[in-house]
């Protein structure tokens, strides 16, 4: 799920920043890795404090295999 969520989450933000927003493609590469990898430390924070699964460097390795894959699809997609 982690893997998924960061490459769906990687593209859907590059979109909406170059295309409705109109920022250059640079700022929202830089926006889309920027806001995914927070939402994902803001997920194994979260577990962490709640209690449930603690903090999970594995998820975070998905997290940034997501994030890679998300760049790759831009790049070769759009």
């Amino acid at each position: 799920m982690h893997f998924l969520a960061s490459t769906y989450v990687t593209y859907w933000t590059y979109g909406v920043s170059y295309d409705a927003m109109n920022q250059s493609n640079k700022n929202s590469l830089m926006l889309a890795v920027s806001l995914t990898t927070l939402a994902g430390f803001g997920k194994e924070y979260s577990d962490k404090k709640n209690g449930k699964t603690g903090f999970n460097w594995y998820d975070m390795a998905y997290n940034g295999a997501g994030i890679l894959t998300g760049l790759i699809l831009i790049n070769n997609l759009r």
